[in-house]
């Protein structure tokens, strides 16, 4: 599917997109809410939507459609190349990731236990005090929401949730643990539990990924994954990041993770692909000032080499880059 055609549904289909991992608690799965739509292109409003957690069997809109486009791709996939490739340059994987994060800056500290992963606390008045650096917010914040205390992951036809799967994507023999933060940004870093609240909500959303097996699409609040094809074809490397569907960016290309066969005979790899069955692999950068980031690369050798160059800065990493590395990721399900 040529990439303004899937633009163009993005944008038309975007108003149907649903909301499966941040929806407030609803008193019975067909209770519905009206939410106010967000305006179109051309400055004219949308209809009034219906959201609500749905029941199987029920159209999901624009997820459903994204995932129709990676079936397509993945059908065209070269399985073989991509499982040769990672045999090939299994030396470049590097397995037992873990990172215990940034040092606070200068006056704040790690709050006791940690709620909410993108805070930190200030020293003497114990304030809860917002990380600048991950804790920007495109979409409408939720903590004045009821939410569930945990999340339902299930294909149940009788469950009370929507028919979709929720992966959580774990550094293969490591502790780092993939984290969706509020600003887009994918970070990777571990939870010891003298740190981190781990029944917290905030901490268990942002670790869930939304798909339907095998293929990870998004996360919350109808966030879709995409990467950025002016940097891939300039540079080999991208950021990856989610985003609402209505803000794409131009020169943004939808992605999806898809598990791949592990060479070392391990747990599957995952790996992302576009909709034109191009693979990029996962590269791990430690950072300066913040959590470890997530990039996409089309080389396991010469990406994490390009996201260490400081000309990438502005335009990619963001930041000052400490170290890059092939982490090889998996949410447990077996090869596509």
């Amino acid at each position: 599917m040529r990439l303004l055609e899937v633009r163009r549904q993005f944008f038309a289909s975007s108003y149907r997109a649903v909301v499966v991992d941040d929806l407030p608690i609803l008193a019975h799965p067909q209770e519905a809410s009206i939410v106010e739509a967000a305006s179109g292109r051309g400055g004219s409003r949308k209809p009034e939507l219906i959201v609500k957690r749905q029941a199987k069997g029920e159209e999901q809109g624009l997820f459903d459609e994204v995932v129709i486009w990676f079936q397509n791709s993945i059908a065209a996939l070269g399985r073989v190349t991509v499982r040769t490739t990672l045999a090939e340059q299994a030396s470049e994987l590097f397995y037992n990731y873990s990172n215990a994060g940034p040092n606070p800056p200068v006056g704040l500290e790690w709050c006791s236990p940690i709620n909410n992963p993108w805070v930190f606390c200030n020293v003497t008045t114990g304030d809860i005090i917002p990380d600048v650096v991950t804790y920007h917010n495109e979409t409408p914040d939720i903590s004045d929401l009821e939410v569930p205390s945990t999340i339902c992951i299930t294909n149940d036809a009788n469950a009370l949730c929507p028919d979709a799967t929720f992966s959580m994507l774990h550094a293969i023999g490591g502790a780092a643990i993939l984290h969706k933060a509020p600003n887009g940004n994918i970070y990777a870093f571990d939870e010891p539990a003298d740190r981190y609240n781990l029944s917290s909500f905030a901490l268990q959303s942002s670790r869930l990924f939304s798909g339907k097996a095998p293929f990870v699409i998004g996360g919350s609040q109808g966030r879709l994954l995409h990467g950025y094809n002016d940097t891939l074809d300039s540079h080999g490397v991208s950021r990856i990041r989610l985003s609402r569907p209505s803000i794409m960016p131009n020169s943004s290309i939808p992605v999806t993770l898809v598990p791949m066969a592990n060479p070392n005979d391990g747990p599957s790899i995952m790996v992302a692909m576009d909709t034109s069955a191009n693979v990029y692999y996962l590269i791990t950068c430690t950072m300066a000032n913040s959590y470890a980031k997530v990039f996409l690369a089309k080389s396991m050798v010469d990406g994490p080499l390009a996201l260490m160059d400081p000309e990438l800065m502005p335009t990619v990493t963001g930041g000052e880059v400490t170290s890059c590395r092939v982490v090889p990721y998996t949410n447990g399900d077996k090869p596509a």
